[in-house]
């Protein structure tokens, strides 16, 4: 039960009775960095390394890629980054666009633009790599919980590491349900004497573990969805499933601090770094949520959970800790334009495929969701939309951002919706209609280009990048377009077949690219063009 200990000499948040005994936690020591040092999994981040400033390095990319992310996708990604960034100087020479197309794929983008400017602070205040939980938590970027991993692993501070897998062993050990449905949670976790002894609580523990300066995060923990639970913060209710707020906000926060007080009692003085992992790497393979191996587990002696399954036939091991609230996912459609343009208005079937040709591809702001990514120009959509009014929203989005009217400014040469898909986010289902718009800019506009940039018949063939440049800087009106892209901090950049295919481009926008190629392929498989005959196409008319 959360509380002060009566008649303690320090005060805690866990009642005298659920904190872990002298002998269970030495021999639960002993227990787990056997079975570690005979069942670790042999990962790249874990090679031995004699410059501890790097093995540092290694453990920040290993634990912030591993976030969200399971272990086989991270290991390529971990390999490619090392070759390209070896150490932490090498990292704060690059670009955030480098960082970004290396990271592609792998979700969650802030991750890495955090990774990026943590290691730019560091260098710019002396390249000496933090060494402390304290010091590290004020590297932009490093939580909580990587500080913890870097400080123990690295550098053998004995702190606790409380992640997921973590928080699922000890809720277990120590049969912690924490569902915020159930009655007896709420009476052991949320029912305080008062605020001020969670307060004091915390700063003591915090004095004692080194977790944090700050009160921890209440995104999620022990498995709840604390965001919807707090959804009616700020509104005229004040209460929560029937509880005060104020007393969910210091329940949650009680809940924490109790697991990480139980966390910090198991840390071994001596290896701090190998316990931490091995906890960790029990929580991955063996306590897994739905199907944990009991018999192979190296402390399932001291397992609350387990004893009561085997007293009780009602209770699973999987009832600890209890599921959380699932987040409603929000819906969002999307209608997205592969803009491709091309130097000759009247071209054989098989040109379009095989053709110079550029790709425009429009940047993200640098905050929200894919934060600074290319992807191809898009608008989002109320809902479901048809193709018309999907067009006309695409053909303002091109009018509006590039003074480009698809009517006046360039001849389509093919227009065609070439699928839809789903692409789900953490908390978005996001649906996208994708065509593909091919155009030739008119001769309007490239006779006012600079004469720098005049395209002539010898070279037919240059990149028509120069084109669409010169194109989007020159023509009438250009200049206020121009301005207000600045305004808008809209960037843009044209790219050729190959560039797409060797930048680092998110899955959703690589997909929407490979729908285009395959309905090109499918296309002049079925429609191929007679030999040595310029053929006019027929088009959708906007």
């Amino acid at each position: 039960m959360v509380g002060r200990v009566r008649g303690a000499a320090k005060e805690s948040l866990v009642d005298m009775e659920d904190l872990f005994t002298k002998t269970q936690i030495e021999e639960m020591r002993v227990s787990l960095l056997g079975w570690y040092g005979l069942n670790r999994r042999d990962l790249p981040w874990r090679l031995a390394e004699d410059d501890i400033e790097k093995r540092a390095y290694r453990v920040w990319v290993s634990e912030v890629m591993l976030q969200q992310t399971r272990v086989q996708t991270v290991i390529d990604y971990f390999n490619r980054w090392i070759l390209k960034w070896p150490t932490l100087h090498h990292l704060s020479q690059a670009s955030i666009e480098e960082v970004n197309e290396m990271w592609a794929g792998l979700g969650y983008y802030r991750r890495a633009r955090f990774l990026l400017e943590g290691a730019k602070m560091i260098v710019e205040e002396g390249g000496v790599f933090p060494k402390t939980v304290t010091s590290l938590r004020k590297v932009r970027g490093i939580g909580e919980y990587t500080a913890g991993a870097i400080a123990s692993i690295a550098f053998k501070e004995v702190v606790p590491v409380v992640d997921g897998n973590v928080v699922r062993v000890i809720a277990r050990l120590k049969a912690i349900s924490a569902n915020p449905k159930d009655s007896l949670t709420v009476k052991r976790f949320w029912e305080v004497d008062s605020k001020a002894i969670i307060f004091d609580s915390v700063v003591e523990i915090s004095k004692e573990v080194n977790f944090l300066n700050e009160l921890p995060s209440l995104m999620k923990f022990c498995e709840l969805h604390v965001v919807e639970m707090f959804a009616s913060c700020g509104q005229e209710t004040k209460t929560v499933f029937g509880i005060d707020i104020d007393s969910i906000w210091f329940g949650v926060l009680a809940v924490k601090c109790c697991l990480l007080e139980l966390a910090a009692q198991l840390v071994d003085p001596f290896e701090p770094g190998d316990f931490n992992q091995g906890l960790m790497e029990l929580g991955a393979t063996v306590c897994t949520p739905t199907n944990p191996s009991c018999s192979s587990c190296p402390v399932s002696d001291h397992c609350r959970a387990l004893s009561n399954s085997r007293s009780d036939s009602s209770l699973l091991v999987t009832d600890y800790p209890m599921k959380g609230i699932k987040i409603k996912q929000r819906h969002d459609f999307s209608a997205v334009c592969v803009l491709e343009i091309v130097q000759d208005e009247d071209m054989l079937d098989s040109d379009i495929h095989l053709s110079d040709s550029e790709f425009i591809l429009v940047k993200r702001p640098d905050e929200g969701l894919l934060a600074g990514l290319w992807e191809f120009p898009s608008v989002l959509l109320e809902g479901e939309a048809n193709l018309v009014t999907r067009r006309k929203m695409i053909n303002q989005y091109l009018r509006n951002n590039f003074g480009l009217d698809i009517r006046k400014s360039c001849k389509v040469v093919l227009r065609e919706h070439v699928g839809e898909f789903v692409h789900i986010f953490s908390h978005i289902r996001l649906k996208i209609y994708a065509e593909l718009l091919v155009v030739h800019l008119k001769g309007l506009y490239i006779c006012s280009l600079p004469s720098h940039f005049q395209i002539s018949q010898e070279k037919a063939t240059i990149a028509a990048v120069h084109m669409v440049e010169a194109w989007l800087s020159s023509f009438s009106g250009m200049k206020d377009v121009l301005r207000k892209q600045e305004r808008e901090a809209l960037h843009w950049k044209s790219v050729d077949k190959n560039g797409i295919t060797n930048m680092g481009l998110t899955s959703s926008v690589r997909k929407v690219y490979t729908m285009v190629q395959k309905f090109k392929k499918q296309k002049f498989a079925t429609n191929p063009a007679p030999s040595g005959k310029r053929i006019k196409r027929s088009i959708q008319r906007n």
